[in-house]
């Protein structure tokens, strides 16, 4: 690509902007990574309530069936719709978590 294709510098930009960032980078880029608490513990069987999460937006990353956790990321819009699943209990949003250093040796 070239300045001259595009008839001006700020277009020329703008293209080599979306070349690299397209719509499902920015997309991605604004998701909010949730830990999802289930009402019924997770086996096997229960790819149907997997499979709503997905339907639902949830991109699944770590499914632990012992304590009713699924972790992944959602765009923000969808977290109302998240919450009102009959299947699920609870949607926390993660957020940092920082620990001051110790300052005494131990």
């Amino acid at each position: 690509m070239s300045e001259a294709s595009f008839g001006h510098p700020v277009a020329f930009v703008r293209g080599i902007w979306d070349g690299i960032f397209s719509a499902s980078s920015r997309r991605d880029a604004v998701r909010l990574d949730v830990t999802i608490r289930m009402h019924q513990p997770l086996t096997s069987d229960e790819a149907p309530a997997l499979d709503s999460l997905r339907k639902a937006g949830v991109k699944i990353n770590r499914v632990l069936p012992r304590i009713r956790v699924v972790t992944g990321s959602v765009d923000p819009g969808q977290l109302t719709q998240l919450r009102a699943m009959p299947e699920v209990m609870s949607v926390e949003e993660d957020r940092a978590v920082k620990v001051q250093p110790i300052s005494d040796p131990i």
